[in-house]
């Protein structure tokens, strides 16, 4: 069965008196702490690590310290090499695979706390 269509005072939309044209968060100005994404970086970089990986190819990308002893890489950084390791704080350690998960392209790291 076909339901007629519904007439100009049967509309489900209000009448635009009823709510704001313009929605609330851009009437007001938002203000921005300045220093807001310095602070953010101060707080995060310590734990930025660089990842290296040689062997038939050679990668380099970026980790981040999850633990001690811990990085999260990316997979494709640490696939098909043997001999890996981590610059932490600019100093280079050797690192392990401790985990890989393909389907998600990360890699967990295991570094020792004796540089190389």
């Amino acid at each position: 069965m076909l339901t007629p269509a519904m007439s100009p005072s049967q509309s489900v939309v209000p009448p635009s008196d009823s709510y704001p044209v313009t929605p609330p968060s851009i009437q007001q100005p938002v203000t921005m702490d300045p220093t807001l994404s310095e602070r953010v970086f101060q707080t995060a970089s310590p734990s930025v690590v660089v990842v290296k990986s040689r062997g038939i190819t050679n990668h380099q990308g970026s980790g981040v310290v999850v633990g001690p002893g811990m990085v999260a890489t990316n997979r494709h950084v640490v696939e098909s090499n043997y001999n890996h390791s981590v610059i932490y704080q600019g100093t280079q350690y050797p690192a392990t695979i401790a985990y890989v998960d393909p389907e998600f392209d990360i890699s967990l790291r295991q570094f020792c706390i004796h540089p190389i």
